[in-house]
């Protein structure tokens, strides 16, 4: 029974939302559970996960102007790790060094916000295990100015 408590207390404190280098032994675990990059999850079709990608990186930066945190400026790398089903199950971060000076606790919690309330749609893939994306993100990501151009 106790070894029970014990793996339901390690199920709540473990991070889903983390900068990289704060917990290692759980970045190389997710890692490994999460063995199919976006690009093959989107039948390796380029335009594809990139618009996946530029989708998610749209809905942080609205997600930030409605809760009022200003994230222009703001380099960082990032890593998302999904469910088969789309869900999000793991965000890690890091700041650039050239990145603007922000509270990367606000950051924490505004990718938690995202976490919770953002899915992808991995339903015309044939994907059995987690999916990740290792990428870059810069802020304002210029996604009006883009579509205004057609891109």
């Amino acid at each position: 029974m106790s070894c029970l408590l014990g793996m339901y207390v390690y199920a709540q404190d473990v991070p889903t939302v983390f900068q990289m280098g704060e917990n290692e032994s759980l970045y190389s675990e997710i890692a490994t559970t999460h063995p199919t990059m976006l690009l093959t999850a989107c039948n390796n079709d380029m335009d594809k996960a990139y618009i996946k990608w530029t989708g998610v990186l749209q809905q942080i930066e609205e997600k930030a102007q409605l809760s009022g945190l200003d994230i222009n400026g703001v380099k960082m790398w990032i890593n998302f790790f999904w469910a088969p089903d789309g869900t999000i199950d793991y965000i890690t971060f890091f700041p650039k060094p050239n990145s603007k000076n922000i509270d990367y606790e606000a950051v924490k919690e505004l990718l938690l916000d995202i976490k919770e309330e953002l899915a992808i749609d991995l339903s015309k893939s044939e994907v059995s295990t987690g999916v990740a994306h290792y990428g870059s993100a810069a802020f304002p990501t210029f996604h009006q100015y883009h579509r205004a151009q057609g891109n």
